[in-house]
């Protein structure tokens, strides 16, 4: 998030995209406002991490890829997910790079 701007993948489907907060952990603090953006359904056969990867906190596609494999529910069959835009709100970043995306 130092750049304003980090892709996420969750096993189940956000029920709301926009404007939120994010923690700093599971039940943490609240660290910053963000907006939210579905970018892609992520399947085992295909791989929208390559394009996203540089700002996944992650140093290559597949260390990200190998971290949601061991994270997989063992309930899900379909093997299905979600990717993830966050952007910190533009008045956190000092810019308006947040505005932008939410016009488009």
């Amino acid at each position: 998030m130092d750049e304003g701007v980090v892709y996420t993948f969750r096993w189940k489907q956000r029920k709301q995209v926009g404007k939120d907060w994010a923690n700093e952990k599971r039940g943490g603090k609240k660290i910053a406002v963000v907006f939210i953006e579905e970018v892609a359904k992520f399947m085992p056969n295909y791989h929208p991490l390559v394009d996203y990867s540089e700002k996944s906190g992650f140093s290559h596609w597949w260390e990200w890829y190998w971290k949601i494999m061991e994270m997989q529910p063992k309930n899900n069959e379909a093997w299905e997910g979600w990717l993830y835009k966050v952007t910190l709100d533009s008045q956190q970043l000092g810019t308006t790079e947040s505005k932008e995306v939410r016009k488009q």
